[in-house]
């Protein structure tokens, strides 16, 4: 098996001609960034449910409470592709159980994870609420998936906050390939614990919790709550705010083998980088240079220091 992430794809953003145009929506990000981490799996669902290259566009069409997907020219004509779409996307998620994730071409009636243009049947749009049937699909055949849009992806937090979720999904993944045990689920979350606390404090707070099981729930229960809270915590972006006060709580563990003066070096960089004046890097930089005389393991081996491949250089730019 590859060591690399499984990734589905919009296959117009991997520069495949597949568009209502005939053209593409190449994506820089994945083609040079995640391309680097990851094999992909390209799919035009609307190519997939026989529709030409080049084609009629297509649009939403919310009529009382069901949404069609029909000819955006000729909207009152007797066609809808909603269900053909909805069934390629179940059909794609069975065919690939084991991804890693998802990016999806941002404001597709097909593809597009949110934020769709939606219209009534009168031709006048009527929000921007929708989700493309055949994204819609694949979010409810997996609900923990990691995914995205490749517009918001060209937002460098919200892209470093994509791969950290990549990441971590993929090793969940790997771990279910095994029978699960209280003991296993603590070791699994124990090097992502300061990841959390970064992301999210409310969820960090309740995955700590759960683990403890004093209500000694089965152990499958307790995993099934485990990883829906782990990926929906991870989902918020971390800020400098938020940052700052995990590298605070890490501090802690180095009080044991720095000295004063080197302390003081890394609550000076804590605080640079709190104050925008540098990146994220910038203390991690220290912080991972006073780690090499460190002998716990607990701290060593904390994700937080490196949650995706430092070649992705992703830390210079939050």
């Amino acid at each position: 098996m590859s060591g690399k992430l499984k990734v589905g794809v919009s296959a117009c953003l991997m520069g495949q001609k597949v568009r209502f145009n005939a053209g593409h929506k190449r994506s820089d990000f994945c083609e040079r960034v995640l391309a680097t981490q990851a094999d992909f799996v390209p799919i035009c669902p609307e190519v997939a449910i026989g529709l030409p290259v080049p084609r009629p566009a297509i649009r939403l069409v919310r009529s009382e409470d069901l949404i069609k997907v029909v000819p955006s020219q000729d909207p009152s004509a007797d066609v809808d592709y909603a269900d053909a779409l909805t069934q390629i996307g179940r059909d794609f998620m069975q065919r690939h159980p084991d991804l890693d994730g998802f990016v999806f071409m941002n404001d597709s009636p097909s593809c597009g994870p949110a934020n769709v243009k939606t219209y009534r049947t009168n031709g006048y749009q009527a929000d921007k609420n929708g989700v493309g049937l055949f994204a819609l699909a694949v979010q409810k055949a997996n609900p923990l998936l990691p995914f995205e849009d490749a517009g918001r992806l060209n937002d460098l937090v919200i892209r470093e906050n994509f791969m950290v979720r990549l990441n971590i999904y993929r090793e969940w993944r790997l771990l279910n390939n095994e029978a699960l045990t209280m003991g296993k689920l603590i070791e699994f979350y124990s090097p992502y614990k300061y990841q959390l606390m970064a992301h999210s404090q409310p969820h960090y707070r309740a995955v700590g919790k759960l683990l403890a099981n004093h209500d000694k729930l089965p152990v499958d229960e307790v995993a099934v709550k485990f990883i829906a809270l782990l990926m929906e915590g991870l989902k918020k972006l971390a800020d400098r705010k938020s940052h700052s006060n995990v590298l605070l709580h890490l501090l802690g563990y180095f009080k044991r083998f720095v000295d004063a003066e080197d302390r003081q070096e890394l609550l000076a960089a804590i605080d640079q980088y709190r104050l925008g004046v540098t990146p994220l890097v910038a203390p991690l930089t220290l912080f991972k240079h006073h780690l090499k005389r460190s002998r716990d393991d607990y701290l060593r081996n904390q994700t937080y220091w490196s949650p995706h491949a430092p070649e992705l250089g992703l830390r210079s730019f939050i």
